[in-house]
């Protein structure tokens, strides 16, 4: 209920059905575009950081670069072990993994087909 002020005594003003649900539909759909606006930019930020560390990789000297092309499983999953594989084998030479992971862009690709 809300209460309307009318010359200094409070009223009770009737909220209609129809305003109840209009209120909750309100309030849902903000919540629905807080959220998207929140995972957008933390996608925003996780891309940042990778596109930063792929920058400090290719500034290292005498080292091999492997690129991992991929989905979200790419990121931050298998091209670690990879890194760590080749590094353990061959002592004199250093290899370093940059991650081109696009696990925002893939699943709005499949969408278009």
């Amino acid at each position: 209920m809300a209460f309307m002020k009318n010359k200094g005594n409070l009223i009770q003003a009737k909220v209609t059905l129809r305003g109840k649900v209009g209120l909750i539909l309100l309030g849902v759909f903000l919540c629905v575009v807080f959220l998207e606006v929140l995972l957008r930019l933390a996608g925003f930020v996780v891309m940042s950081i990778q596109e930063y560390n792929n920058w400090l990789s290719m500034k290292q000297k005498n080292t091999y670069r492997i690129l991992c092309i991929g989905e979200s499983t790419t990121q931050g999953q298998y091209p670690h072990f990879v890194e760590e594989i080749l590094n353990d084998r061959n002592a004199e030479v250093n290899f370093l993994y940059s991650t081109k992971a696009l696990w925002q862009l893939i699943p709005h690709l499949f969408y278009l087909y």
